[in-house]
């Protein structure tokens, strides 16, 4: 075996603190590693690596320190042919030197054919390299950092949720995930208060299961039906049963997602649905189309066709069925063996073809196993079945009242009319009046048959109430909570179906019956007399049942029947229903609320669009709007003002005597401190009887000086003021002196306040 010894000498000079020179090192061993060795010297001799490898092919990095300048570089080869590769294929061993200053310092191809190679490199001051994100588009940016580390990079998730829809109760919406360990301890705000709640969260690249959260865990997103209904195809199921949605985080600077609605893949104001009105699974309520006119019923029939539905309910081997429908022209419809692996047994599955009307047409259905669909004499549980309806709900052909379900391995149906192309009038249809203001008003009536009576006149029959009106024979309420009750005649649940109910702008929450649910479920529903109401059976192609085993009742607050669909009733697949909503209870009367209406007035209430609230009877309360100062603590308050206009004034107590000795010029109340000097003798013929006596004086000399005086106890004492500088010329100019007699007793005799002039 090769033995081979490798050493590097790297020698430099030794300089002063702040000529270090920091560098990266990276050797590539070959297979020969474990007996190769190098060794790193300064030029003092100092070693600053000595390394031999212990596995092959092994990669060596360090980071230096060294000193500035020249570093001599010597690798050693014991065998004499030095790294180089011995067979085809294999590595090329290598050493690579940088830093931050240099880049790349030394780049070499191990591979000499003699025991000892020696080359030299130069380094330069060069600070410890930084490591650190050094993509721009990362919210961890470093633009600091020399050495990228994206390990360190974290990039922007912003996420949205609108709760507007949530039929419950919440405090703080959140989000969690893969990317903060399913704390639970992101919430969501909202500081608009319009209950779209934001986050933005900061993860490195990848892939990520999270959902949104109510309250840290009190509630978490678990849709149902998360493969097959396009409201939740963007939940997953986990290799632990949980439902999730997926992230896929980018290096992209900021990623906003759409506004999801709780628990579904679209905001709140998406409906995806058959958007075709000719199309027996149209939507009217659709926004988005999902695909399913053209998947799961006929979209766009031609104008001389029908449709028929065929109902296939498989047994419990429905991955052995095929079924084949023939027209005059061939086949109209092909499920080939396969077409139904997976589906539930015992569910029926409807299939809307487009045929011409009035022609004969049967089908061939076949099983590979050649026991038909009778599962009960196989080892199952489930009989299948086949029936076909017209476009009217009119059964033209039902396989187990023709033959039964076990036929071996093939059955042909006779042949069956497809009927006419569908009318206006079907076997469930009602005639009567259908409008709804009318004294004859039929709500369950789906044709108005023109026997209509007299319009009824609705109003308020309380001549007390501020909306009283003579003419009304009826009054009624605006708002009531409504009954809603839905059956499931099977009592297995409506999986992939739901009941929604729509009026005006207003579209209920989804109403659906679970398998665990029993017969039926109540709903209260709040809903008002003077718009109408649509329910609607909605469904996707997984659906627990044909329409004949639903059933739902809409009823007024006093037990009026709105809506009616009873079992068998709801054909064809799916059903909408348009009534009115007319309880005949409670009162639509509004009191009178007195109050000023004058729009102008200090005293008038805007109102908020409550009739019960607001004011609508003037009641002669009005105030004037009367503008001033309102502040009682202001110079010029108003005490008539109601509205402020900006104009106090602050007040200034003080001496408001101009001839005052300390009259104050900006004073706009007189406190009565107004000081006069003069003459207090009431015995001289100068006495001034508005003097007043001071016990102490306080001069003010120029706009600086102030002297206090105490009186003395010495008869006549004179009491000059210290000399000062006085200006020569204008109006202060001169000597300024008081002179002050008193008597023993401190009684003022005499004072004089002189300014000399020169």
């Amino acid at each position: 075996m090769k033995n081979f010894f490798l050493s590097l000498l790297l020698l430099c000079s030794t300089l002063t603190y702040g000529q270090n020179s920091w560098f990266n090192l990276d050797v590539q061993f070959d297979q020969f590693g474990p007996s190769e060795s190098f060794t790193l010297f300064t030029q003092a001799g100092d070693t600053l690596v000595n390394y031999t490898p212990t596995v092959p092919n092994e990669l060596y990095q360090a980071l230096i320190l060294a000193d500035s300048g020249t570093v001599d570089i010597t690798l050693y080869d014991s065998f004499g042919d030095g790294w180089g590769p011995t067979q085809p294929g294999q590595a090329v061993a290598n050493i690579t030197m940088s830093n931050a200053c240099q880049g790349i310092i030394l780049d070499l191809d191990a591979d000499f054919a003699f025991t000892q190679f020696d080359t030299t490199v130069n380094l330069l001051p060069c600070p410890p390299p930084v490591s650190g994100c050094m993509d721009p588009n990362s919210a961890s940016y470093n633009p600091l950092a020399t050495v990228n580390n994206p390990a360190m990079c974290t990039y922007a998730v912003e996420f949205s949720l609108n709760m507007n829809n949530y039929p419950g109760t919440f405090t703080t919406p959140g989000v969690t995930g893969e990317f903060d360990n399913w704390s639970g301890n992101i919430p969501m705000l909202d500081p608009d208060g319009d209950n779209i709640w934001t986050q933005t969260v900061y993860t490195s690249p990848g892939v990520y299961k999270w959902k949104f959260i109510l309250d840290n865990f009190t509630e978490q997103e678990l849709p149902q039906n998360v493969q097959n209904d396009p409201l939740t195809n963007c939940f997953v199921l986990d290799q632990y049963g949980f439902t999730n949605r997926t992230l896929d985080v980018t290096t992209d600077s900021l990623q906003t997602l759409p506004t999801y609605c709780w628990e579904s893949c679209y905001d709140c104001g998406t409906i995806l649905g058959c958007t075709d009105p000719i199309s027996n699974l149209y939507n009217p309520w659709a926004t988005d189309d999902d695909g399913s006119c053209s998947v799961s019923g006929p979209s766009g029939c031609d104008q001389d066709q029908t449709y028929i539905e065929l109902v296939f309910t498989p047994d419990n081997w429905p991955n052995e069925t095929s079924i084949i429908v023939y027209g005059d022209y061939g086949a109209v419809f092909t499920a080939s063996q396969g077409t139904y692996s997976g589906q539930p047994a015992g569910v029926p599955i409807s299939e809307f073809i487009c045929v011409d009307s009035n022609v004969l047409i049967d089908f061939v259905i076949e099983d590979s196993y050649g026991d038909g669909l009778g599962g009960s004499t196989s080892g199952g549980s489930v009989d299948g079945n086949l029936e076909v309806f017209d476009c009217d709900g009119v059964e033209l052909f039902d396989l187990v009242d023709s033959v039964g379900a076990n036929f071996g391995y093939q059955y042909t149906s006779p042949q069956f009319s497809t009927g006419d192309i569908c009318t206006t009038s079907g076997p469930n249809d009602i005639f009567g009046c259908m409008d709804p203001f009318s004294t004859t008003y039929d709500s369950s009536a789906t044709i108005d048959d023109g026997s209509c009576g007299p319009a009824r006149v609705l109003g308020c029959t309380d001549p007390t109430a501020f909306n009283y009106d003579p003419n009304a024979d009826q009054t009624e309420i605006m708002t009531g909570d409504y009954t809603l009750e839905i059956f499931d005649g099977a009592s297995d649940g409506w999986a992939g179906t739901w009941l929604g109910l729509k009026q005006g702008d207003w579209i209920s929450p989804q109403y659906k019956i679970g398998p665990n649910d029993g017969n039926s479920l109540t709903f209260q529903v709040p809903l008002n007399i003077f718009q109408n109401v649509e329910a609607y059976l909605f469904t996707t192609s997984q659906s627990q049942n044909t329409i004949n085993q639903i059933g739902y009742t809409l009823t007024g607050p006093e037990g009026d029947t709105i809506i009616n669909v009873a079992y068998w009733d709801a054909i064809p697949f799916p059903f909408i229903v348009e009534a009115n909503a007319l309880p005949t209870f409670g009162d639509v009367c509004i009191p009178v609320i007195l109050g000023c209406m004058d729009s102008t007035a200090f005293n008038y209430i805007q109102p908020i669009g409550d009739p019960l609230i607001d004011v609508n009877t003037d009641d002669g309360s009005c105030i004037p709007v009367v503008e001033g100062c309102t502040n009682p603590l202001a110079f010029n308050y108003d005490p008539a003002a109601n509205v402020d206009d900006g104009s106090c004034v602050a007040t200034v107590q003080g001496c408001m005597d101009p001839n005052a000795y300390n009259y104050n010029p900006n004073a706009n109340v007189d406190d009565g401190s107004c000081i006069y000097l003069g003459c207090m003798d009431v015995n001289a013929c100068n006495f001034d009887p508005t003097a007043k006596p001071r016990k102490i004086v306080t001069v003010l000399m120029s706009s600086f000086w102030a002297v206090l005086l105490n009186l003395s106890t010495t008869p006549h004492s004179f009491i000059k003021l210290p000399k000062q500088n006085m200006p020569t010329s204008g109006v202060a100019a001169g000597k300024n002196k008081i002179v002050i007699n008193s008597t023993a007793s401190g009684k003022i005799i005499f004072s004089r306040f002189d300014t000399g002039r020169s």
